[in-house]
């Protein structure tokens, strides 16, 4: 005979009548997340139903509970896990269970939630705080429920991170801040755009996924701007992991193509009518590119011949190395490929293709670092590094300082560039993952020089960094 399992009840089923429900059971081939919800779920009906002589293994299929102790009736979905009917709450016993008028209030409050969540504006009330579920009254109950409090701490706090985290044009659509912290665009007009400008050369890297394309690129938005792991991105948008992967490489090629047009090179009357003052007042409207080198650190290669081209010895770990160019306003205007730690500033100045860019009688400044001097002078331009002593002159003369003293005010400028791009976007201020340094299969280049490329190109977007005129100058310094 079938009668209601809870203490005190004698229900029992009548025909025609409502049903009564069974002991909810694990479901172990769906997944480690519903695998530890449903045991969860499960634990807390016992514990809420309480009886000494019902155990994990007395629960049979004819142990049963009846529709009266819920508020609405029925069980929830087993996914619904805040709704109060995720398990019994109502008439359990022993005088020291739920109320009911508990129960219907934090279902009010539930319901307020999910109203409030659908409303996108910035000005919606603060939601109140869930009261705590009441505790379980004996020993027993406890007990069942520590059995397995380390798997409820890292479930919740999974689900925790992959509710909090949509990233749908909803939830950015008003809240420019949340755009520029996790996507480092400053505006989701702005991240739209780039949306719009990506979007039309992409395809679905997985159409399993059930993510949207603009959510794929806030995946891989986030693996660039906070240097977040697959594993972390996996739990954020509940997919997993080898799929975030696959979106990541099926993306960046795709957006370091899009996005090149953000990297350009200016040409000669654009540059002069856009001079800033410090260096019209330093070397007039001549100059005409900014370059510099930076490094990445890398993970060191297991074969010999790699990991003795990517050790860096100025750095003294292993790296890879970067040509950067800025025009005088601030602008990214050329991105190399990344080459090996070991490379000198010289060598992939001229083994990257950046000579090809000089006309004759630009300017570029550079460190000292840079011996380019013969190279560039073959193109009928000019190369302007700090001046230095060496072995028969123990001082500089007053022309050689006050060059320097200018080379140097205006040269800085690259340096911060460099520092923005990095701080923007900390997958190239971390230590990169060897499979970055590798070529993707069907790719030309590797993975690192795809990001280096789509975070140069956005960085473009942020403020000009080099003041314009001469008072933003003296308020800078």
């Amino acid at each position: 005979m079938v009668i209601c399992c809870v203490y005190g009840c004698s229900q029992k089923p009548v025909k025609g009548g409502p049903n009564f429900f069974r002991i909810p059971t694990v479901r172990e081939n769906e997944g480690e997340q519903v695998f530890l919800l449903t045991r969860r779920r499960r634990a807390l009906w016992l514990s809420r139903i309480n009886r000494k002589d019902l155990r994990e293994e007395n629960v049979t299929s004819s142990t049963r509970i009846c529709p009266k102790h819920f508020v609405s009736g029925k069980p929830a979905y087993y996914m619904s896990h805040l709704d109060p009917d995720w398990a019994p709450s109502l008439h359990l016993g022993y005088g020291s269970n739920a109320n009911p008028e508990l129960a219907q209030k934090r279902l009010e409050r539930t319901n307020r939630r999910r109203a409030l969540s659908n409303i996108t504006n910035a000005e919606a009330l603060p939601l109140p705080e869930p009261e705590p579920e009441p505790e379980p009254s004996t020993k027993d109950a406890m007990t069942q429920t520590d059995l397995c409090s380390d798997d409820f701490i890292k479930f919740e706090e999974n689900e925790k991170i992959a509710m909090a985290s949509t990233f749908t044009e909803e939830s950015l659509r008003y809240d420019n801040y949340k755009v520029k912290y996790y996507t480092g665009v400053h505006s989701f007009e702005l991240l739209k755009v780039v949306f719009d400008m990506v979007s039309q050369y992409s395809k679905r890297s997985d159409r399993r996924t059930v993510l949207s394309q603009f959510q794929e690129l806030c995946i891989v938005l986030l693996r660039l701007r906070l240097n977040l792991q697959e594993e972390d991105l996996a739990y954020r948008f509940n997919i997993d992991q080898s799929t975030v992967s696959r979106i990541i490489d099926a993306w960046l090629p795709v957006m370091a193509h899009a996005l090149e047009c953000l990297i350009i090179w200016p040409d000669r009357e654009t540059l002069k009518k856009t001079m800033p003052e410090c260096f019209q007042d330093a070397f007039g409207t001549s100059v005409t590119v900014i370059i510099d080198c930076f490094e990445i650190h890398s993970e060191s290669a297991s074969a010999l011949l790699p990991k003795a081209q990517l050790y860096s010895y100025y750095k003294h770990f292993s790296s890879c190395k970067v040509l950067i160019g800025i025009t005088p306003q601030g602008t990214v205007c050329y991105v190399s490929l990344a080459w090996g730690g070991r490379s000198s500033d010289h060598w992939i100045t001229v083994s990257s293709g950046f000579l090809n860019k000089l006309l004759p009688g630009d300017v570029v400044l550079a460190d000292r670092g840079f011996d380019i001097a013969d190279d560039v002078g073959l193109l009928h331009a000019r190369v302007l590094i700090p001046c230095f002593r060496d072995k028969k002159r123990n001082q500089l003369a007053a022309d050689e300082l006050e060059i320097t003293r200018e080379i140097a005010q205006v040269r800085v400028h690259v340096e911060r560039v460099i520092g923005l791009v990095r701080r923007k976007y900390r997958i190239l201020d971390s230590k990169l993952h060897h499979s970055w340094l590798a070529k993707a299969k069907g790719e030309k280049v590797a993975r690192i020089d795809h990001a280096i490329r789509v975070c140069c190109a956005l960085a473009n977007l942020s403020p000009p960094i080099v003041p314009i005129t001469k008072t933003s100058v003296e308020i800078f310094a």
